[in-house]
């Protein structure tokens, strides 16, 4: 399971990067997601992936800090879907409205972030 986690902070890592070489990406992907059920998408991601680093948290070196992701992330996506639909299109466009310059500072702390879950594990 720890490789799992290592996985995902790759992954995690790989989308930081894209998003810091080609921010237009995120804006495009959330243009998508704001349309329709699948606003509720990242949400669902976010409550999987909360799920798993729990799961796998005991496997790994730094135990509390894949703890302390997972439970920001179960969390997170849960509000996400205690969140009318409309509301939460309102909050992915504010998103999708930010400067470049922002959405690049976004990128590398997800980069950031995933190359601490890849480190603990």
């Amino acid at each position: 399971m720890s490789k799992v986690i290592l996985t995902i902070g790759i992954l995690l890592i790989l989308l930081g990067l894209w998003i810091l070489i080609r921010p237009q990406f995120i804006r495009k992907a959330i243009h998508v997601l704001a349309k329709g059920p699948l606003v509720y998408i990242p949400a669902a991601v976010r409550v999987v992936l909360g799920v798993v680093f729990l799961l796998a948290a005991r496997e790994t070196r730094v135990t509390w800090l894949i703890v302390a992701v997972g439970v920001f992330m179960f969390a997170t996506g849960i509000i996400m879907f205690m969140l009318k639909a409309a509301k939460l299109r309102d909050f992915l466009g504010w998103w999708a409205n930010r400067s470049l310059v922002t959405l690049r500072i976004m990128g590398v702390v997800l980069a950031v972030v995933g190359g601490i879950v890849a480190w603990a594990v």
